[in-house]
């Protein structure tokens, strides 16, 4: 656990990851609707973009959730409540 941060500094970088988490998502998205459209009755495919798309929504509520943290707590200890 990190024993002193810039708590500004902190959000700013979990802004980041969101950010690129939202663009690795839809490059995801663009290429499977570019690449596979036409084969995505096969249920395999669609588990798998299924679960990707899970996987990226999750990523961007913890990361939504650091940066609410990060700029709303108060000095001390409460701003590293979800940074693990």
């Amino acid at each position: 656990m990190p024993a002193h941060v810039k708590g500004r500094l902190l959000g700013a970088m979990f802004s980041l990851t969101l950010c690129s988490v939202a663009i690795v998502m839809f490059i995801m998205v663009y290429i499977t609707f570019r690449e596979y459209y036409q084969n995505f009755s096969c249920s395999l495919l669609t588990v798998f973009y299924r679960d990707g798309l899970f996987y990226f929504f999750s990523l961007s509520a913890l990361a939504a959730v650091n940066i609410i943290v990060n700029f709303t707590a108060p000095e001390g200890g409460y701003q590293f409540l979800a940074v693990q």
